[in-house]
């Protein structure tokens, strides 16, 4: 997600970002033993020491050089849905 918010939303610039690079975008979820939890918008974490990271990669997207506006916001679509759902395994 963007770092403004909203949590859990794709902004258009990580696609963006792979049009431009031709690299793929690797969705990554993390999660720790033990953690701070931040009471902010984005409950940014915070590890503990001598916790253990639970680390889960999604599938590669890749990001057509020549991509329309319709397949762009098919491909943020993709990348939302592949980090709920590792999300919810962390």
């Amino acid at each position: 997600d963007g770092p403004r918010g909203p949590k859990y939303k794709v902004q258009g610039g990580v696609i963006s970002l792979g049009q431009l690079t031709g690299n793929p975008i690797v969705p990554v979820s993390l999660n720790f033993s033990s953690k701070w939890t931040l009471n902010s918008w984005d409950a940014f974490m915070i590890p503990k020491p001598f916790s253990k990271c639970h680390v889960r990669f999604g599938e590669p997207i890749q990001v057509s050089r020549d991509a329309s506006p319709e397949d762009r916001e098919e491909l943020i679509r993709q990348l939302e849905e592949q980090l709920l759902v590792l999300g919810e395994g962390c």
